[in-house]
């Protein structure tokens, strides 16, 4: 398939049955399968690096530590918490399942990188169907050498979750695009449900995903009964989260609380664009709730429930963006370029810092950074604008984390919902920019941007811009050895 074939409207049963002209194409399964298995000996490698060289593969921190707390508690039958979720509730429960049945860290670590292969393989049909073979097989190549999914995969984190939830949520809804059938719908449906349990703002989506199904439907009434049905099943897939938080709390929230909390740590004057812990709140969020419960008590003298102490700092950000939007939208802005350019700041964990320093060498075998193919990406996902309804699903599954980062603060977990597009899109372009001859300004404004993407680390290092901050890494290092028991290690790191 050429690149001018993502012109066209999605291929028939007969058009697919068609013999593969490409060399990618007659190959795609051979070239996928090599390219699964270097990534899954990579990823072994990395691993095995990781639980020989860093202390922080045997203690999870900060947030891992809840996921694994909130995952005992599960195994021992505590189904049903004292609080409402203060996080999406889907991965700690399936780490709770994994924990009932003897499951460890590493095997919670092998789990995710299996889902980052299925993943990428998924990506790569994604981008066969849309767009050619070649882009299909480059997306999967950049998805797995991408150093975010990479060293995620190995904390106890969902963005390994997210990640195969975003693709099969993506493919859900094309293929409702190709062949809308109840039962398409109820598969979306379904995803997008699961979605929102690992990832609260994929929540934003359900009733965007909903508008887009009946859009571009060719019968807008039967278009309308399908997509509410989509939606009625997302809604019931979400439904026994809603109804534990209304039940433990008696207020209403979707999949977690403290949204507005989390909205005010990135947006006070104290703010920069990344993670700014406020006065007297706790950063761990099975703590944050008691701590700004308390600073609710303080300031209006009232008892505190969930839903008004989140209300109460949802309009402490209302009223910060109203006194001074200039700097609201500059620190929006700050967040949103983070979100294109940003690749050493991590709110846990800093792998670039890691690899350095000899916590984990071995995450140079995922050697590119998200930065460097956001360029390209931004191009695919501008020619996708000449078939805007067409390509809907790319556009809302891109747009929601970057909301998210531009609303809350940068953080590589908050953008990593985006990378699924981002890559396919970077590889839909590169396969396109390759055809100089016939698109030499298009092939001109790729390479420029891949070479705005590559100078990006040392421009921001001349300016003091998203620099690598080690003490943040030893830090947290020598938490996991006190941790451990392994007091004299944790000083000295």
């Amino acid at each position: 398939m050429r690149a001018h074939d993502s012109q066209r409207l999605p291929p028939s049963p007969a058009d697919s049955a068609a013999p593969p002209t490409s060399w990618a194409a007659r190959r795609f399964g051979l070239i996928l399968t090599a390219v699964c298995v270097l990534a899954l000996v990579a990823r072994g490698i990395m691993l095995t690096d990781y639980m020989l060289h860093n202390p922080m593969a045997g203690a999870p921190l900060n947030d891992a530590a809840v996921y694994w707390d909130w995952a005992a508690r599960v195994a021992n039958g505590h189904w049903l918490q004292t609080q409402p979720f203060f996080s999406a509730p889907l991965y700690p429960y399936l780490l709770g399942v994994l924990r009932a049945v003897g499951g460890t860290l590493v095997a919670a670590y092998i789990l995710q990188i299996l889902a980052d292969i299925g993943t990428a393989c998924l990506l790569a049909c994604i981008g066969r169907r849309r767009f050619s073979s070649g882009a299909g097989l480059l997306a999967a190549a950049f998805f797995l050498l991408l150093q975010d999914p990479a060293s995620l995969s190995l904390r106890l984190l969902a963005s390994s979750l997210q990640l195969a939830l975003v693709t099969i949520a993506w493919a859900l809804l094309l293929a409702v695009q190709t062949k809308p059938t109840w039962q398409r719908h109820v598969a979306a449906g379904a995803a997008l449900g699961l979605l929102c349990l690992a990832y609260a703002p994929a929540t934003l989506l359900v009733p965007l995903a909903g508008v887009w199904l009946i859009w571009q439907s060719p019968q807008r009434l039967a278009g309308l009964r399908r997509a509410a049905l989509a939606v009625v099943t997302c809604v019931a897939v979400i439904a026994p989260a809603t109804l534990h938080n209304w039940w433990v709390s008696r207020d209403l929230f979707w999949v977690q609380a403290v949204g507005g909390i989390t909205l005010r740590l990135g947006n006070h004057p104290g703010a920069d664009g990344t993670y700014a812990p406020l006065p007297g709140i706790s950063t761990r969020r099975d703590e944050m709730h008691a701590d700004a419960a308390r600073v609710y008590r303080e300031a209006t003298g009232r008892d505190p429930t969930w839903a008004a102490v989140d209300r109460y700092f949802r309009d402490q950000t209302l009223e910060y963006w109203r006194s001074d939007p200039r700097h609201a939208v500059g620190l929006a802005a700050r967040k949103a370029y983070y979100f294109l350019a940003g690749r050493n700041y991590g709110d846990i964990y800093q792998p670039n810092s890691e690899i350095t320093y000899g916590l984990s060498p071995w995450l140079r075998l995922a050697p590119v950074h998200v930065p460097w193919i956001m360029g390209a990406a931004l191009v695919g996902l501008l020619l996708m604008l000449r078939r805007p309804m067409h390509y809907g699903p790319e556009w809302l599954l891109f747009i929601v984390p970057f909301i998210v980062t531009a609303a809350f603060w940068y953080s590589p977990r908050f953008r990593i919902p985006a990378v699924p597009v981002i890559v396919v899109a970077a590889a839909w372009a590169l396969v396109q920019a390759a055809d100089w001859r016939r698109r030499p300004y298009l092939t001109l404004a790729v390479a420029v941007l891949l070479v705005l993407g590559f100078a990006s680390g040392p421009i921001h290092q001349r300016i003091g811009f998203d620099l690598q901050d080690p003490s943040s890494a030893f830090f947290n290092a020598g938490g996991a050895l006190q941790q451990q028991g392994q007091n004299e290690q944790a000083i000295e790191m």
